[in-house]
């Protein structure tokens, strides 16, 4: 197949370019930041597309949209032995919305797209081996050969598929192994589970334990009280005939206390009597008629001298000296009235009180005599209310552990059922970890049998592979350097240690085998339609040695395939 133009409206960094390509070789030399690696990546999505951005790690669909928007694609032609064709693509966010379009330049007629990507329609590989094999990226060069390029150098038509497939399938037994082992409880599982069985039983155990206790406590609850009932039932009987009894006593306490009280008051008012009172003399009876008497009185004595001086019986000095007089007489005779008054009535209260006190005495006196004749009937009503509190007490004993065994045999239940589900539990995961034991053991078998034939049938072929690659890499320059090629497709140097990865090598040395393992694939897989085989700035860490080495390649390969190679330093053009 050869490209014979190319147009790019947006891509990237690039937009509205248009390249001619011939047979051979096309170099593109362009400065740094020209979009060399855009071009190329250009090229390989054309023909193969651009994946969904989470299915790329390279996030190719994101990094590579127009930098100053517009339709992300363009279209590139290119003949083969069918004919011209043009390609149309444009890209969307998401592969449905992507645009396609085949044109047949030769009739003009839109071609119907195929179930494959185009690119695997004509080469006959897919996007990853294309990518390892006819498409040389700056760095990040791979050495190894995935399961399609395995079968398809090794040529043989018969085992093509499975040999194609037999890495998958390893790759899907590993994992498989991965998912079992995660799925594995292990013995410190089980052990702790059977840790958990052996406390809920001792918590069971304990449980039942209680609960016969609690049976036995119960029974001697329910004699005890139906002891205390019947001895109740006899003692209410002789209650009942007390009961008037028992009434009379309450009422007698109460008129006691009564009594009492009253006794106490008579007493302080007896004390009062004892001491002067100003308050007593306001309160005589009378006061207001004597009153009103000593002052008629005082009015006649003190006017009677002046009367009498007025007739000129008495001289006006001896009348107002007798007035004076008789004044003072009636005020001495008002207090010697009011004193004697109040000295009668407080001997009259006095008497009284005497009379009251004696007469409640007497009848305390009466009350505790009746009361003592009570008292035996009191202390048998106490007795009998104490049995009524103590059934109360025994009842309310009984209720709460009937209730408490109720409960606990709730928790034997439960713990029964723990019980059995951790014992169900434990039985299934040791029968779970039988069976995943015995899947494993199957799969590793299967995965050494798969690795063992898969390198049987890749071991009769790993020596004409090395050959094929030895002539090319005798044409560079390696130091005296010895490099292998393993039944993986893997380049590694055999040295005094043993075989090392080519990680170990300097990334010239790792670009010249990884650049002569490609052009050994590429002869190799591409059996029907040669691609087109691209290097984007592929030589810029070798020497000029080896840089000569690799032109006199690419110029060979250009014979037979058509070669896109760009770079950006003047030496490194072919």
């Amino acid at each position: 197949m050869k490209i014979d133009k190319i147009h790019i409206e947006n891509f990237g960094k690039l937009s509205n370019l248009i390249f001619d390509l011939s047979s051979g070789l096309n170099q593109l030399y362009k400065e740094n930041g020209f979009g060399k690696t855009t071009f190329s990546v250009f090229i390989k999505a054309m023909f193969y597309g651009m994946p969904a951005a989470r299915e790329n790690h390279k996030m190719e669909r994101k990094k590579y949209m127009p930098w100053q928007g517009g339709p992300f694609g363009g279209y590139i032609e290119y003949t083969t032995d069918n004919g011209k064709f043009r390609l149309t693509r444009f890209f969307g966010k998401t592969p449905e919305s992507d645009e396609f379009e085949l044109m047949n330049l030769t009739t003009n007629e839109i071609l119907a797209k195929p179930k494959v990507e185009i690119g695997e329609q004509l080469f006959g590989v897919g996007r990853e081996t294309f990518e390892m094999t006819a498409f040389f990226p700056q760095n990040n060069f791979v050495s190894y050969a995935n399961n399609e390029m395995s079968a398809n150098i090794l040529g043989l038509d018969k085992l093509k598929f499975d040999l194609a497939n037999v890495n998958l399938a390893i790759e899907k037994i590993k994992k498989k192994e991965a998912e079992l082992k995660k799925r594995k409880s292990g013995k410190e599982e089980i052990n702790n589970l059977k840790n958990q069985l052996i406390f809920l039983q001792n918590q069971l155990a304990q449980k039942q334990q209680s609960s016969t206790d609690m049976i036995f406590q119960i029974e001697g609850l329910d004699k005890k009280l139906s002891e205390k009932v019947a001895h109740f039932d006899e003692a209410k009987k002789e209650y009942q005939i007390h009961e008037e009894m028992f009434e009379e006593k309450v009422k007698i306490e109460q008129q006691l206390l009564t009594q009492r009280a009253e006794l106490n008051n008579l007493y302080f008012e007896q004390e009062k009597l004892k001491k002067p009172d100003k308050s007593n003399t306001e309160n005589l009876k009378g006061k207001k008629a004597i009153n009103v008497l000593f002052v008629i009185l005082g009015i006649i004595l003190a006017a009677a001298p002046i009367i009498l001086a007025a007739f000129n019986f008495l001289s006006p000095a001896i009348a107002a000296i007798a007035s004076v007089g008789a004044l003072a007489v009636d005020g001495i005779l008002y207090f010697l009235s009011f004193e004697i008054i109040k000295t009668r009535q407080r001997k009259i209260k006095q008497q009284e009180l005497n009379e009251k006190i004696s007469s409640v005495r007497g009848l305390i006196k009466s009350q505790e005599a009746e009361l003592e004749r009570y008292q035996n009937i009191t202390s048998e009503k106490d007795a009998f209310f104490a049995e009524k509190d103590e059934i109360s007490t025994l009842n309310l004993q009984l209720e709460k552990d009937k209730l408490m065994q109720e409960n606990n045999n709730k928790e034997i239940d439960r713990l029964i059922e723990a019980v059995e589900n951790m014992k169900d539990d434990i039985s299934n995961l040791e029968q779970r970890e039988k069976e995943i034991n015995k899947k494993l053991l199957l799969l590793a078998q299967t995965k050494e049998f798969l690795t063992k034939a898969h390198q049987n049938v890749s071991m009769r072929f790993v020596a004409p592979v090395n050959n094929a690659m030895n002539e090319i890499m005798q044409k560079f320059q390696l130091r005296d350097r010895e490099f292998v090629v393993d039944t993986n497709f893997e380049i590694k140097q055999i040295t005094d240690r043993g075989a090392k990865e080519l990680d170990y090598s300097s990334q010239g040395i790792k670009d010249i085998l990884s650049f002569c393992i490609r052009v050994y694939f590429v002869g190799e897989i591409f059996k029907n339609e040669k691609p087109m085989i691209i290097l984007d700035d592929t030589f810029s860490n070798l020497d000029d040695e080896n840089l000569t080495k690799a032109g006199q390649i690419l110029l060979k390969l250009s014979e037979d395939y058509q070669v896109i190679y760009s770079y950006c330093h003047e030496r490194c053009k072919i």
